[in-house]
């Protein structure tokens, strides 16, 4: 929940338990509720989510009564916590776009909030399939006419109040008022009707990270026993409902929703956040009609006066830099005035500094400007405009991308609008990149089936010669899966992984069609399964469990991939080198490998040593999408360096570059 909106909240005494005590599944118990839970899903024909603010903790925004909550703190006179990134720029976890998912299939009906944090609405639950009881926080509502808003700024008031905008329909114009309640306030019967009509009906109601302790929304779950339907709560705390419910899990609601992912054999569909700005341009000519007064101006499409929480600054430059002079605009409202010849045309560069939270750093829009060249209004189909630029984000897994939605000019005036739609996040969503307590880990994979389908069961890859044994709870997990339906893609290397490599190599501009990613991710899928197949079959005859890094570039010499041994060997030294496990690594890494390994001069390649700068391994070689991601922390701790200055060092390093 927002920070702002507990601090403005009304103060009363009794905001319920708090400080609650946090409870864990063991972990096959909670595969084994996972599996149930899978298949009360698939068995459900009406599924009715009801979420609280353990479902949007993982998105940096904190809870009210866990051990570190709102409430918590409040009551034991502590500070409040302070959120991991601004309030406006959280993004949808894994289980939000996973009910996205969900609704899509037609498996989901209908989804209850008791959030105000608006994540359902923006990761793609459409409006009239959810219900949030206690309003949002970048919600506004026309009193009038029923109108709803929804803003990318933090509405400034709570409890039903009048903001400083009005209805933008012309013929009604009232005041406009937040929608999220105080604690006096009644449930809205515009969300409570049908949140209560859906429970009755509901075979299934799932409630996921919520103490099911605020009345009387926590009733509503109740009401689906009358008719049959069963209870399922998924929380970390102990709740006053568990008694009711079928089927009660402790554990982080984005693990076990994985899980069910998993298990339904259903994908987490990436989330594309798309922010809007309108750029208003007004010409006026001088009194002597030799030039032209203009006025650019970058504002919200929300309002002229509303804030751009996303543009940090605007930097502004021509395309006949000689003649004019730049600017950089760092305070809201964003204004640039200048003077021009009335005959010259040019291009206006506009450099967009994003703000904290955003994707990527800045995007560029160039606007073609001209006393006399106003282009033709025109209007898109902005759902399809939003559509085709989401997909395009997600094709070439990069933010900043922006498109013209909607263009209008006022002839009288001689003033333009320009509408531009800018991805400024895009977040994908691998299935098992959870760690035990419930994070993303760094460098996960989306599958490692080419393990399962090439090695011993008891096999494991280590790039450090360490035996990584899989634990119980991946044991168990791959065993559950085995009744379900293994997804096509989780056959192959990630494509969000090939897309990353081969945008290494490319220049910036450059595309990728779908028939290449999909060659590339095949071919190395099955390079990755050709290599480890033969690696593990050494280990079969050697009687050994662990499929070490020798072991992989012997079978690399072995298949006739002689040219990759030697860089891969000088890599593999350099990053045990930086991880400190050797003292000395001046000798070829096969020639001190154990029984049977291929010497470097029977693959035709002299013996070298390596000698390189300190600094962490250079990426692109062993990437977190290669050898199942073991390589991929690049963090200062992981690679026991201390300064940026290491990685600048090896920033260029290509160990390839003699065989090109």
């Amino acid at each position: 929940m927002s920070l702002g909106y507990a601090e403005q909240l009304s103060f009363i005494e009794d905001v319920g338990k708090v400080g609650m005590t946090e409870f864990f599944d063991p972990s096959i118990v909670l595969q084994e509720k996972i599996e149930r839970l899978a298949k009360m899903i698939q068995m459900s024909k009406h599924l009715v989510v009801f979420t609280g603010a353990g479902i949007s903790t993982s998105c940096g925004i904190p809870d009210f009564r866990g051990p570190k909550g709102i409430w918590t703190l409040q009551h034991e006179g502590k500070p409040l916590p302070e959120a991991s990134l601004p309030f406006h720029r959280a993004m949808p976890s894994m289980t939000h776009m996973a009910l996205v998912e969900l609704e899509k299939a037609g498996i989901l009906k209908f989804v209850i909030s008791q959030n105000v944090d608006g994540l359902h609405l923006r990761s793609g639950i459409p409006r009239e399939k959810l219900a949030e009881l206690h309003g949002n926080s970048f919600m506004e509502a026309c009193p009038s006419c029923g109108a709803e808003y929804l803003r990318d700024f933090e509405v400034e008031t709570i409890g039903l109040k009048e903001t400083s905008r009005r209805c933008a329909d012309v013929k009604c114009g009232t005041k406009l008022r937040d929608t999220v309640l105080d604690w006096e306030d009644t449930l809205p019967p515009k969300e409570v009707l049908p949140a209560e009509k859906h429970c009755r009906m509901a075979e299934l109601v799932l409630c996921l990270g919520t103490s099911l302790q605020i009345t009387p929304a926590c009733n509503l779950p109740l009401k689906c026993l009358r008719g049959g339907g069963k209870i399922v709560i998924v929380n970390l705390q102990k709740t006053p409902k568990d008694k009711n419910a079928s089927l009660v899990i402790h554990g982080f609601v984005d693990k076990v929703i994985v899980g069910v992912m998993d298990l339904l054999s259903m994908r987490i569909p990436p989330y594309v956040r798309i922010d809007l700005l309108q750029i208003i341009i007004t010409q006026s000519l001088s009194a002597d009609k030799k030039f032209v007064n203009w006025t650019l101006r970058v504002a919200s499409v929300h309002a002229l006066k509303a804030p751009l929480p996303f543009i940090k600054s605007i930097e502004v430059s021509f395309s006949d830099a000689q003649k004019y002079k730049a600017a950089i605009l760092h305070e809201q409202p964003f204004n640039l005035k200048r003077r021009t010849v009335t005959t010259e045309t040019f291009e206006i560069l506009l450099k967009l500094d994003f703000s904290d939270g955003c994707g990527c750093l800045c995007t560029q829009i160039n606007i073609p400007f001209g006393f006399k060249v106003l282009n033709d209004c025109f209007k898109l189909d902005k759902d399809a405009a939003m559509q085709d630029l989401r997909e395009k984000a997600i094709q070439d897994f990069g933010c900043g991308q922006n498109a013209v939605i909607e263009r209008k000019k006022i002839l009288a005036s001689k003033t333009e609008f320009t509408v531009h739609a800018i991805v400024t996040n895009i977040k994908a969503f691998e299935s098992d990149s959870l760690n035990n307590d419930g994070q993303r880990a760094k460098g996960s994979m989306n599958d490692m089936s080419f393990l399962q389908a090439n090695a011993n069961p008891s096999s494991t890859i280590s790039p450090n010669k360490a035996n990584v044994e899989s634990n119980s709870s991946t044991a168990a997990q791959a065993a559950h899966l085995q009744p379900f339906t293994v997804r096509e893609q989780d056959q192959y290397m990630p494509i969000a992984n090939v897309i990353r490599i081969m945008r290494r190599i490319l220049p910036a501009h450059a595309k990728i069609s779908d028939d290449a990613k999909e060659t590339i991710q095949e071919c190395v899928s099955e390079y990755i399964s050709f290599i480890t197949g033969e690696a593990n079959e050494r280990c079969q005859r050697e009687q050994r469990k662990t499929i070490t890094a020798e072991d992989v570039l012997w079978a690399m010499g072995k298949l006739g991939f002689d040219d990759y041994v030697e860089p891969l060997t000088v890599f593999l030294n350099r990053y045990r080198e930086t991880e400190n496990e050797r003292s000395s690594l001046r000798d070829p890494i096969l020639k001190r490998s154990s029984v049977g390994v291929v010497e470097y001069e029977s693959l035709g390649m002299p013996p070298f040593i390596p000698s390189y700068p300190r600094g962490p391994p250079p990426q692109g070689i062993f990437d977190g999408a290669m050898m199942g991601g073991y390589y991929k922390d690049t963090s200062d701790s992981a690679a026991g360096i201390g300064g940026s200055s290491d990685s600048n060092s090896l920033a260029n390093f290509d160990p390839f570059a003699q065989f090109k």
